[in-house]
């Protein structure tokens, strides 16, 4: 079954992604006490000999997973709503991240018994990062 999507939407919605992960981690993070002294720290992080190209084109390949796979749900759900806008786009985030990134991020805090403003940092950046894929992608299909 050929599901019909914006390929050029998933591209920009991928490349938006990781502008704003980049902001996300490396200009917010800094400035907020989220990362507890068992965690990796912006040191760690920052530390020399890390392969940054290869962590940046490894993220960005996942932000195409994920701006491919919200392409797809907005078609389905586009066809289903009969609707197409923007609202679309904005609970096709909402609910990916509500029904994916959230519970994923909530059940490694409740196992790896982390601090929860690190659930409520991270999982906020899931929630953008579906929010700005799935509008961009209402605007591109």
């Amino acid at each position: 079954m050929h599901v019909p999507i914006s390929y050029v939407a998933v591209i920009v919605a991928a490349i938006a992604s990781s502008t704003f992960g980049f902001m996300w981690y490396r200009l917010i993070l800094p400035g907020r006490k989220v990362i507890s002294p068992d965690t990796v720290t912006m040191g760690i992080i920052s530390a020399p000999g890390l392969n940054k190209k290869g962590q940046y084109f490894g993220a960005f390949l996942g932000n195409i997973a994920m701006a491919y796979i919200i392409a797809n749900l907005f078609t389905f759900v586009s066809a289903y709503f009969q609707s197409g806008d923007v609202v679309t786009g904005l609970l096709v985030g909402l609910w990916t991240w509500f029904g994916f990134a959230a519970p994923i991020i909530f059940g490694l805090m409740c196992w790896e018994v982390k601090l929860w403003k690190r659930w409520f940092f991270h999982s906020a950046y899931y929630f953008f990062t579906f929010i700005i894929m799935g509008v961009i992608i209402s605007f591109w299909q």
